[in-house]
C-alpha cells in the first residue's frame, strides 16, 4: 500500500474515534439496550396490580363458586345481592369496584358476560378474566355431558417437544425460535452498520469536498488512496465500536442479572432445595440457543459486514465527492439502497426456508449475501460450495465497486456547481 494511504486511514480512524460523539454513541447504545430490556421487567415487577371487588350476577348459580375458588388478591368475587340496574349505578365514581353480568345459558356456543366499572381494566386483568371464565364454563359443560372431570384432568397432556440436530459429531441442540433470533438479529445488524457506516463515510467526504479541505490533500495524496484509507479507516472505526459493543452488552448483562437476581435468602433456598422445574426449563432453553451459537460465526460476521461496507461504502464515497450538498444525494443513495432493502423485506421468508431456492438465491447474489448469509448460517448449516461462491462472487464485486467508484471519486471531487445527471456519472466512469 502506499505510505499515503496509511496516512488517510490512520487519520480517518484517529479523529473518529476521539470524536465526543463517537464516544457517547459507543457507551450510549448498549445502556439503552439493556435499559430497554430490563427496565420494563422491573417496573413490572415493582407496580402494584390493579384489584377489583367483582359483584357477580350469575343466573345459573354454577359458576360464580368456581370463580371464588379460583380468586386471588387483585381479583375477589362475590354474589349480587341487588338488582342489575341498581349495582351499575353504584359504580360511579369507585374505583376497585365491578359488576359481572353472566349468561343464563351454560349450552351456548358464544357465552356472554359484561363486565361494568368506572374505569377500563387493563388488558392482563382482561385477559386472566377471561381464561378463568373460560377453564369454568368448558369444565361445566364436561359435567353436563356426563364426564368425571377428574378422569378428563388425567387424560390432559403438556407436550414438552425437543429438537436435536443431528451431526457428524452427534446429536446437539437445535431451538428453532432461538435460531430465527439468532439469524435475523445477525441479518439485520450487518445490514445497519453497513448503512450506518456508509452514510457516514458519504457525509465526510462531502464536507471535506464542501469545505475544500479535500483540494488541499489532492496535491499530496492521489484520489484513489484517498478514497480507500477513508473507506478502510471507517471500516475500522466500525468494528472498533461492535467490539466494544459486544464486550459492555456482555458485561451489563452479567452486572444486570447479578443485581436483579435472588436475592441472599432466596439463594440460600436455591442451593439447598435445588432449581425450581421453571428454573430448569429456562436454563434449558438459554443452554440450547447458546450451543447454537458457534465461533465461526463471528468470523463470517465481520467478513461479510466487510464485504457488504465495502461493496456499498465505496458506491457512498463516490456518491459523497459528486455532489455539494446533501439535498442533492437523494436520488443516488436511494439507487444504491434499493438492492441492499430488497433482503431485508424477504429475510421473514428466507428463515422460513432456509434451504429453499430463494434463501440460496440471495445468500448467493452479492448484493443481498451480507445480510441473508448470515441469517442462513445462523439457522441451519450452508453447503460449503454455497458459502464459497458467495464469497467469491462478493469478492468480485467488490473489485467492481472499487473501480468504478474510484472513476467517479477522481473526478467528482474537484467538480463544483454542476448539476449532476446519471449520464455525466456515465462518462466520468467511462473516463480513462
Amino acid at each position: 500500500m502506499n505510505p499515503n494511504f496509511w496516512i488517510v486511514f490512520r487519520r480517518e480512524v484517529r479523529v473518529r474515534v476521539r470524536n465526543k460523539l463517537f464516544l457517547i454513541a459507543t457507551l450510549g447504545t448498549p445502556l439503552l439496550l439493556v435499559a430497554v430490556m430490563t427496565i420494563p421487567a422491573l417496573v413490572s415487577s415493582q407496580t402494584e396490580t390493579e384489584s377489583y371487588e367483582i359483584i357477580v350476577v350469575d343466573p345459573t348459580g354454577r359458576i360464580l363458586p368456581e370463580l371464588q375458588k379460583a380468586q386471588e388478591p387483585s381479583m375477589r368475587f362475590a354474589a349480587a345481592t341487588q338488582p342489575v340496574e341498581a349495582l351499575k349505578r353504584s359504580l360511579v365514581d369507585q374505583k376497585g369496584k365491578a359488576v359481572l353480568v353472566l349468561a343464563d345459558d351454560l349450552s351456548r356456543s358464544n357465552f356472554h358476560a359484561v363486565f361494568h366499572s368506572s374505569q377500563a381494566p387493563s388488558l392482563k386483568f382482561e385477559r386472566t378474566l377471561a381464561k378463568k371464565l373460560d377453564r369454568i364454563l368448558h369444565e361445566q359443560r364436561l359435567l353436563d355431558a356426563g364426564l368425571n372431570l377428574e378422569t378428563v384432568r388425567a387424560a390432559e397432556v403438556n407436550v414438552d417437544l425437543t429438537t436435536r440436530k443431528i451431526t457428524r459429531e452427534g446429536d446437539e441442540a437445535a431451538s428453532s425460535a432461538w435460531g430465527f433470533i439468532l439469524g435475523y438479529g445477525m441479518g439485520f445488524i450487518s445490514f445497519m452498520m453497513v448503512f450506518i457506516y456508509g452514510g457516514l463515510l458519504m457525509k465526510g467526504v462531502m464536507e471535506e469536498k464542501t469545505n475544500r479541505i479535500v483540494e488541499v490533500m489532492v496535491s499530496s495524496v492521489r484520489p484513489f488512496d484517498l478514497m480507500l484509507g477513508k473507506v478502510l479507516g471507517i471500516a475500522a472505526v466500525g468494528l472498533i465500536q461492535f467490539a466494544i459493543w459486544v464486550g459492555l452488552i456482555g458485561l451489563l448483562l452479567v452486572v444486570g442479572g447479578a443485581i436483579l437476581g435472588l436475592s441472599g435468602a432466596e439463594l440460600a433456598a436455591a442451593q439447598a432445595d435445588g432449581p425450581t422445574p421453571e428454573q430448569q426449563e429456562m436454563a434449558a432453553q438459554i443452554a440450547a440457543g447458546l450451543g447454537q451459537f458457534k465461533p465461526a460465526l463471528i468470523g463470517w460476521f465481520l467478513f461479510y459486514f466487510l464485504g457488504g461496507y465495502l461493496l456499498y461504502g465505496c458506491l457512498f464515497a463516490a456518491v459523497g465527492a459528486s455532489i455539494d450538498q446533501e439535498a442533492d444525494a437523494g436520488p443516488l443513495t436511494t439507487i444504491i439502497s434499493i438492492p441492499a432493502y430488497i433482503p431485508i423485506l424477504l429475510i421473514g421468508a428466507v428463515m422460513n426456508n432456509p434451504d429453499g431456492p430463494l434463501a440460496v438465491w440471495l445468500s448467493v447474489l452479492p448484493f443481498s449475501s451480507s445480510t441473508i448469509m448470515m441469517a442462513r448460517m445462523a439457522l441451519v448449516d450452508v453447503p460449503v460450495w454455497q458459502v464459497a461462491l458467495s464469497a467469491l462472487l462478493l469478492a468480485g464485486s467488490i473489485v467492481g465497486s472499487v473501480g468504478v467508484a474510484a472513476r467517479i471519486y477522481r473526478v467528482g471531487l474537484l467538480m463544483y456547481g454542476k448539476k449532476l445527471t446519471f449520464g455525466e456519472l456515465a462518462r466520468w466512469v467511462r473516463a480513462s
